[in-house]
């Protein structure tokens, strides 16, 4: 039976990411050719920049919402509930770094505009890959592969609306707020209604500080993983300028598109 989870799993989980790293490719490929590669370079920094800060703000608890309601699930409604008081408090504390950072930085005010969302974005996507987490721990990858095609459809079809009416850079980027708004509300309504678990927040200081005890591997390991991932794209556009990000950044984004089936795989076998 956990066999046939797992096979079942990936092949979801898989054919799910395939198709969308293949949309945002695409996405990506008419957004490069419509607003050219200097504002592509701007776009792909914002997304890069606030990437980077997506790890400190789960700091591995994701991961062990997934462990630990695999393990128990009764406890995972109360886990979920801490790690969202948690992050609520710290997105805060995250987003505001993101903006004196940028500011420091002397960018120009379309890019910290643009950024100003992306956190936004980074933020949304973060608790719902929290609660996915509880999803996760009843060996369950289908609504996550729904969710994850659900928030790229949105952003295609949307997006490229947006494109042929000549919509500016920062209502291109709300499109993404949108996809992960809808993936939010998707993955909560789903977490209620068919496993009875409410979105929740408690800030219980002792269950905190127990998960992120726990956690500390998972959070040292995806914070190096999201700096060797996001990084190069940060500092292109400190050393030379948005063309050259633009460029860079389309070509990166085929690269890592085949990462897929190792995602999909370690996803579904964890924590089986």
């Amino acid at each position: 039976m956990r066999t046939r989870n797992l096979v079942k799993n990936t092949f979801f989980y898989s054919a799910a990411l395939a198709l969308q790293k293949i949309l945002s490719l695409i996405y990506f490929i008419f957004l490069a050719r419509t607003i050219g590669v200097e504002n592509q370079g701007k776009f792909s920094f914002a997304l890069s920049f606030t990437a980077i800060f997506s790890m400190f703000l789960d700091l591995g608890l994701t991961q062990i919402i997934i462990r630990e309601s695999a393990k128990d699930k009764n406890s995972a409604p109360e886990y979920l509930a801490n790690v969202i008081g948690f992050k609520l408090f710290f997105s805060v504390v995250i987003y505001s770094l993101i903006v004196v950072l940028v500011n420091l930085m002397g960018y120009p005010e379309i890019t910290k505009q643009l950024v100003y969302l992306a956190g936004l974005v980074m933020l949304i996507d973060s608790f719902s890959l929290s609660i996915y987490g509880v999803i996760r721990g009843h060996h369950n990858l289908w609504f996550e592969s729904v969710g994850t095609l659900l928030n790229q459809l949105i952003v295609l079809i949307v997006g490229l609306i947006g494109l042929w009416l000549n919509w500016g850079l920062k209502s291109l980027m709300s499109i993404y707020l949108l996809g992960s708004l809808i993936n939010f509300l998707w993955v909560a309504y789903n977490l209620k209604t068919i496993f009875n678990v409410s979105i929740k927040y408690q800030f219980n200081i002792k269950i905190i500080l127990q998960l992120l005890t726990w956690s500390l591997p998972f959070a040292a390991a995806g914070i190096l993983n999201r700096i060797f991932s996001s990084l190069d794209i940060v500092l292109l556009s400190k050393l030379t300028n948005d063309w050259s990000v633009g460029i860079y950044s389309v070509a990166f984004k085929a690269a890592f598109a085949l990462q897929f089936l190792a995602l999909a795989f370690s996803a579904s076998l964890y924590p089986a």
